[in-house]
């Protein structure tokens, strides 16, 4: 028996309900935590990814801490999301395809770790979730439900 599980991107306001809720369950008050614009610099730089919202949040609020300000700020917010190099989906660059992306690590030269992974990146795998769409296949057939850690 086997479950997949496939979340979309959240939109602002829940963006904003999302980082509250987690904000609240570990004891603080929303909106002693970030500004609006803030918010809504972590939802352009997160695409609205709950796993990378958590990130950008708990960094943006340890840096924020270390600099002794409160709320953090959209400034503190660009400065994390720059640190790890998450950029708005505007400015993102175009995947590439074609067998330069064949080569499994997200396009990176990176050997793609089991015969499976390189079958379904280069869309071979008769049956397989996403067979003849190389990156979409390889996501599906890979990903598990995870879950998202406090921050």
């Amino acid at each position: 028996m086997a479950l997949r599980c496939v979340l979309a991107p959240l939109t602002h306001k829940e963006t904003v309900a999302y980082i509250s809720r987690r904000i609240r369950i570990a004891g603080g008050q929303p909106s002693e935590c970030f500004t609006d614009d803030a918010i809504a610099a972590i939802h352009a730089r997160s695409c609205g990814i709950p796993r990378t919202v958590s990130v950008i949040c708990d960094n943006a609020l340890i840096t924020g801490f270390a600099a002794d300000e409160k709320p953090v700020q959209r400034a503190t917010v660009l400065d994390v999301c720059r640190d790890f190099d998450f950029q708005p989906a505007s400015e993102r660059p175009e995947p590439r395809s074609g067998p330069a992306d064949n080569r499994g690590g997200a396009g990176r030269g990176h050997p793609p770790t089991e015969p499976v992974a390189a079958a379904v990146l280069a869309g071979h795998t008769a049956g397989a979730p996403g067979a003849g769409k190389p990156h979409d296949g390889l996501f599906n057939y890979f990903s598990r439900p995870k879950r998202f850690p406090f921050f």
